[in-house]
């Protein structure tokens, strides 16, 4: 009872919900309703930010009064947030309280290589009166390797000069293999690339080349609701531009404008003022643009034509995803027809909409990178699902946390969402169940007294629906504007006539007129599809369950117990001579080696952008897979010498592979990415290579694994520092210029592999 008193008076205190402050003062200071008036205290809205690693996410939780969570397990929470998407579970498990951060099937433009087809797909089948010249002409390969071949001959048969094209990986993030070339037969096709004309004459700033990187809010599907954040980030490219030439094209900090490339760059100036250095704020630049003479007003208008089209093109998969995951948050047992492209458009569109909306189950915010034109006209270069939320500057610190402090504040969270919703569920239970008129009732009246009843919100028309919502959205939108549903009755005649194309598209190409498939259709043909592959093969004997499947955790553990000489491998030695390897040798005490580790841990921050530098710009793709090849053959030594004749080891090389396969990605460029995640991130580092969570072995072992490749690296590096005539040629065997910390640290920790060989021999391996 004392806990439950407590509970209760700390829930009196903090109670402050998502709707009590009404849009005015700063958003760095929300205000708080403290009052003890009866009925006050009506639960508290509760954050899962387990899966986050932006610190900025956690602060402006913790600013708007939402108690937080860390707990993986806790899936209940009114707020989930997640970095990357989230598995189909997640959104099949939702109730109809919470909200999550993504919308299902959003990957159709946020992946190159979906949007490339969408958008093609949707400009073959728009009208004349509605342009869709808004991004560059892109292929896919290799599906779409003769038609590039097909176009690159044409423009060549034209007596025209060679064009420039630019590649980069289909499902590439920072930067990562992007290149320019006016070869086709250059372009790499070891991985699925998405092949675009280089977009020449861009609008320049001080002489360099830029793009923007501007926030959209979708708050809901169900009619479409799009809301674009007035200001963003200007990003330029940190050497002055020229047009591409066959000297230049290979000067990625001349072409390429992403912040994860110029960073690295000597030249990149890092201010925390909006008008100076290498990375601006859009408000900057329209008032740039406005002294210039620009018509500012003409531009914004261009851009959210670019934003909202962009956007249908994926609204039929993305109304698709979020039906089902509706529909099961409701848990009816009502089975109900799947809606036909018609139908569905009609539902999705605001103004074909009839009837008022349920509040949307998710969110999700949007980075869109778009490019600017000589004449302004804007492009649409990517759309990143998962927009970075980290801080390097002042500018990025108040863009950023204005933009999650304003779109948490238009999702309309309460505490006694939860609660309401139970009872809803109750009722609608009873029902079902044809329960007696008296029961019927008396949930009613119990739900009526708390605000579940059927209120006006549930005749209202759409347009009455509206009016509410923007008076509402205007008061909580902060630095949002709305760009859909417009005011425009022409303007939005237009959307609903592309929303309508954009679903019966869809559903042309998928060949069938629905836009979904009932769960039982799916069940019959999943069974029907088990039953003729358990015909066509001999049945199995299924494996005996014994010890020897957990070898590879106990391998993994006595790995793991040998990291108590460092207590972090994320950083070796940079730039050590012949006194500073001996003092290592001798150290041989924790105290030692954790003040070793400190000097090293300056040394990286000195030396990361060098490293970024050598191993971008001056590897080769032979010799990025090399140090992965030498740092997989450390890998593997290490697992055999710690093995019985090498036994165990053959049932852990599979995952071995499987991790340097990630990390090799993308021309080697995966292993960079790795260093971007804080230490000893494991979660974040599964996510980011997108490696399964294996039964054999933990995440340490798969930390450790990547540490080896990240040794490596920095060993090559060092090597680099030692001996400059070297850069042409493969880097040397790791054994000659610094001690390699493996995974189990064999010159200081022999016992290790006896004590794993005892263990084996006790399971008869």
């Amino acid at each position: 009872r004392s806990q439950d008193k407590l509970q209760l008076s700390l829930c009196i205190v903090r109670n402050t919900t998502m709707d009590a402050d009404a849009g005015g003062g700063s958003p760095r200071t929300p205000s708080k309703r403290t009052g003890g008036s009866k009925g006050s205290c009506k639960g508290v809205v509760t954050a899962n930010l387990a899966n986050t690693n932006y610190a900025m996410v956690r602060q402006v939780v913790e600013e708007l009064g939402l108690k937080q969570t860390e707990h993986a397990s806790a899936m209940d929470c009114n707020l989930l947030w997640f970095d990357t998407c989230p598995p189909s579970s997640i959104f099949n498990s939702l109730s109809l309280y919470q909200r999550i951060n993504h919308f299902p099937n959003t990957q159709e433009i946020t992946r190159k290589d979906l949007l490339a087809r969408n958008l093609n797909l949707i400009a073959k089948a728009c009208p004349d009166n509605i342009k869709f010249n808004f991004f560059p002409r892109s292929w896919v390969l290799p599906a779409e390797t003769q038609s590039l071949v097909t176009h690159a001959a044409k423009a060549k048969g034209r007596g025209k000069r060679a064009r420039t094209y630019i590649y980069k990986p289909t499902n590439g993030a920072r930067g990562e293999g992007i290149a320019l070339t006016r070869q086709i037969d250059s372009i790499p096709t070891d991985v699925p690339m998405l092949v675009q004309e280089y977009l020449g004459n861009p609008y320049l700033v001080d002489g360099h080349k830029f793009d923007l990187r501007l926030y959209v809010l979708i708050t809901s599907v169900d009619p479409l609701r799009m809301f674009l954040f007035h200001d963003g980030l200007v990003r330029l490219s940190t050497k002055p531009y020229k047009p591409p030439t066959a000297k230049n094209m290979s000067n990625i900090c001349m072409h390429l404008t992403n912040y994860s490339i110029n960073k690295h760059s000597d030249d990149f100036e890092n201010t925390d003022e909006g008008d100076t250095g290498s990375k601006r704020s859009y408000a900057w630049l329209l008032q740039h643009l406005q002294t210039e003479g620009h018509d500012i007003n003409l531009l914004q208008q261009r851009i959210n034509e670019c934003l909202i089209k962009t956007t249908t093109v994926a609204l039929p998969y993305m109304f698709k995803g979020y039906d089902a995951c509706k529909r099961q948050a409701r848990a009816s047992t009502v089975r109900s027809a799947a809606m036909d492209a018609s139908e569905a458009a009609a539902q999705a569109s605001p103004t074909s909409r009839q009837e008022a909306p349920e509040t949307s189950l998710c969110f999700e915010v949007l980075g869109f990178d778009v490019f600017l034109s000589k004449n302004l006209k804007p492009y649409i270069i990517e759309v990143n699902r998962a927009p970075s939320f980290s801080c390097d500057s002042q500018l990025d610190s108040d863009i950023k946390h204005d933009v999650l402090y304003a779109s948490l504040r238009l999702l309309r969270m309460k505490g006694s969402d939860r609660s309401r919703s139970e009872r809803s569920a109750r009722q609608s239970s009873l029902k079902r169940l044809g329960r007696t008129s008296s029961q019927a009732s008396l949930v009613t009246k119990e739900s009526a007294s708390h605000g579940v009843a059927k209120t006006a919100s549930d005749t209202r028309t759409y347009e009455e629906w509206n009016q509410q919502q923007i008076t509402w959205e205007q008061a909580k939108q902060g630095g949002f504007t709305r760009i859909l549903p417009v005011q425009d009755p022409s303007l939005m005649q237009e959307y609903d006539t592309l929303i309508h194309v954009a679903f019966s598209a869809v559903a042309a190409s998928t060949g069938t007129a629905s836009l979904a498939m009932s769960a039982g259709r799916r069940r019959r043909l999943a069974a029907a599809k088990s039953a003729q592959h358990s015909l066509a093969r001999p049945r199995r004997r299924a494996p005996k369950v014994t010890e020897v499947e957990n070898v590879q955790q106990r391998i993994a553990q006595d790995l793991v117990d040998a990291r108590h000489a460092v207590k972090s491998l994320e950083i070796i030695p940079l730039c050590i001579d012949g006194d500073d390897e001996a003092a290592l040798n001798a150290a041989h005490t924790s105290e030692r080696m954790n003040q070793e580790y400190r000097l090293w841990l300056g040394d990286w921050t000195r030396h990361q952008a060098a490293i970024g530098r050598y191993y971008l710009a001056t590897l080769s793709v032979a010799q990025r897979r090399h140090i992965l090849r030498q740092a997989y053959h450390q890998v593997m030594g290490v697992i055999r010498q710690a093995t019985s004749k090498g036994r165990g080891a053959a049932r852990v090389q599979p995952i071995v592979e499987a991790i340097f396969g990630k990390l090799s990605f993308n021309q080697g460029q995966g292993l960079w990415n790795t260093f971007s995640l804080a230490q000893g991130d494991t979660a974040g580092l599964l996510a980011l290579l997108q490696l399964p969570r294996f039964a054999l072995v933990d995440e340490i072992f798969i930390n450790n694994v990547v540490v080896i490749a990240k040794q490596e690296l920095l060993r090559a590096y060092h090597e680099h520092t030692l001996h400059p005539v070297q850069t042409s040629s493969v880097p040397s065997s790791p054994s000659r210029v610094l001690p390699i910390r493996t995974l189990c640290l064999l010159q200081d920790n022999a016992s290790l592999a006896r004590s794993t060989s005892r263990k084996l021999q006790e399971l008869g391996l």
